[in-house]
């Protein structure tokens, strides 16, 4: 458990102290160059480019049959398209087929027919989520050179309402703008910036609680397949050693209770060891649980004493019958055990 490559102890993870006004991702497993904390103020979201076209009699045949080219820039991006007006057609029906166009068109904008603010007439909105390089969603239409009345001067989709601004934060005192809510932070950290803030918040780089307790469980695990097997003789008939194994283990378990207590470990009445997820998850997060494995004096310790002392000694902990059979045959009977054969096995002490 003290080898990084297996313990997950050295693994990091990010933590944020407010939820509700930001998140984070990291990106690579590999969180080493992070600094331990940051501190990040939303000075301002960023916010969506809306157009807002003119008002239309719905049921007026203003637009003359033809075919109308025009161009939307988006951005870095430009789209030529072309608008089929085959007869007259009332506005309501223009103002439908042009949001359609639009939205199969065009990824990243939402175009629809909304109500206008006098009865009976309609217009065309245009939202767009399209951040260019320099940090705003800059849309435009332009009709062809070639029209002198377009379909883009006729429904006025050119008619800005709000127009886009980037995210502002500030992160360790330093200003800083985004193309967007949701960006990435040194090709480290995936941000998503939620709500503007007053306070700051602050995003730590914590032991990654989840990788940490696997290997804590895996520990328990082994420890507690130990405690199943003597269980497993003492049921199969009266074993001393398997009982006294399972005592010893106990009462060390109890001597450290308060110790394993504070990292979430509880004892069950049968010796097995469980880990309570929200306890031990804090102490992990906290350096508790690291501690446990790591201090000379504490139960791991002991622990690891008494393991060693098993694997020196495992007769003491083993019911031993020896059976020899009398050869009557022979005057002077050796019994068949010699000591000198056997003595890698039975000793109580090692010199």
């Amino acid at each position: 458990m003290t080898d990084p490559q297996i313990s997950g102890f050295q693994s990091r993870t990010v933590e944020v102290s407010d939820e509700e006004k930001l998140s984070v991702q990291l990106l690579d497993d590999d969180a080493s160059g992070l600094p331990d904390k940051m501190e990040i103020k939303i000075k301002q979201l960023y916010s969506v480019q809306i157009n807002k076209g003119r008002e239309l009699l719905y049921s007026s045949k203003g637009l003359a049959p033809g075919v109308y080219e025009f161009r939307a820039r988006m951005g870095s991006k430009t789209y030529n398209l072309i608008f089929y007006q085959e007869s007259r057609r009332n506005n309501q029906t223009v103002l439908k087929e042009m949001a359609d166009l639009l939205n199969y068109s065009i990824p990243g904008i939402k175009a629809a027919v909304e109500n206008g603010n006098a009865r009976d007439y309609y217009r065309i909105t245009i939202t767009a989520d399209l951040p260019d390089e320099a940090g705003a969603s800059l849309m435009v239409f332009e009709d062809s050179e070639n029209t002198q009345f377009g379909i883009v001067d006729y429904l006025g989709m050119n008619r800005v309402e709000r127009m886009p601004l980037p995210a502002e934060i500030e992160l360790d005192g330093v200003t800083r703008q985004a193309a967007g809510n949701r960006f990435k932070l040194n090709d480290r950290l995936l941000i998503t910036l939620k709500e503007t803030t007053d306070e700051p918040v602050y995003i730590n780089l914590v032991p990654d609680s989840t990788k940490i307790l696997k290997s804590v469980q895996a520990a328990l695990d082994t420890y507690n397949s130990m405690i199943n097997t003597a269980k497993k003789h003492m049921e199969a008939g009266s074993n001393f050693g398997a009982g006294k194994l399972i005592a010893e283990l106990k009462t060390l378990a109890d001597i450290y209770s308060e110790e394993l207590s504070a990292c979430g470990i509880a004892v069950t009445d049968d010796g097995s060891l469980i880990l309570d997820e929200t306890v031990s998850a804090f102490a992990a997060r906290i350096g508790k649980m690291e501690s446990l494995f790591t201090r000379n004096n504490g139960f791991m310790a002991k622990l690891r004493q008494k393991a060693e002392a098993i694997a020196a000694n495992p007769m003491e902990y083993i019911d031993k019958t020896l059976v020899t059979y009398i050869d009557v045959k022979k005057t002077n009977y050796r019994y068949p055990y010699i000591t000198s054969l056997y003595s890698g096995l039975f000793y109580n002490t090692i010199c």
